[in-house]
């Protein structure tokens, strides 16, 4: 068994500030919300998935790939017991180099701006570093998404490629920039006081 499964296999349930947790997404914490999230066309703007219809079943089948992975972990971030508000995601997970992405959506609008993107995708880029032992974790975004620059940035993300008229957004040609972070860099940056701050 890989480590990554290994991982998610004994991976309990923590709070990341009060009343917000990460857990594993598996199939109990799908639902209709999480859906329509995908189908909303101002959550999904800067997703990929906003090229495509999503239902329960693709959502199912989503949710299984992820977590029958060797190569990655899809986080859901959840308010209260159950209400599911959004996901982070490490994938293409490199145990040979020691690499992998990250992704990240907080679905529900009512959670926008309040920073919890930014101490859930911190918690889960320490989880990388320290449970799966990378060494660098990237990030791609849209140049028009300022709050994902805004988000990296803060965690200690350095910009490391332009990726020149990439996507189309909106019926507009922009860039994609890709971003790197090293474990220095976000534990230097860290202002948590926990395990995974």
């Amino acid at each position: 068994m890989s480590r990554v499964r290994d991982f998610k296999n004994s991976f309990e349930k923590f709070s990341v500030c009060p009343d917000i947790k990460l857990d594993i997404f598996r199939e109990n914490y799908l639902s209709e919300n999480y859906v329509s999230w995908l189908n909303d066309s101002e959550v999904n703007r800067f997703l990929e998935c906003r090229h495509s219809v999503n239902d329960i079943t693709s959502c199912k089948n989503y949710i299984a790939e992820n977590y029958f992975s060797d190569s990655s972990v899809l986080f859901v971030i959840v308010e209260g017991e159950k209400n599911a508000i959004g996901t982070v995601r490490i994938s293409n997970i490199n145990e040979y180099y020691k690499t992998a992405d990250i992704g990240y959506l907080i679905g529900n609008p009512l959670f926008w701006g309040n920073g919890i993107a930014t101490k859930c995708v911190r918690k889960v880029c320490c989880i990388g570093f320290e449970d799966l032992f990378l060494r660098k974790i990237t990030a791609g975004y849209y140049a028009s998404n300022i709050a994902s620059c805004r988000l990296l940035n803060r965690l200690g993300f350095s910009q490391e490629a332009t990726l020149r008229e990439q996507v189309i957004v909106g019926g507009v040609v922009e860039d994609v920039f890709r971003a790197g972070l090293f474990r220095g860099d976000l534990i230097s940056q860290s202002t948590l006081g926990n395990r995974y701050a």
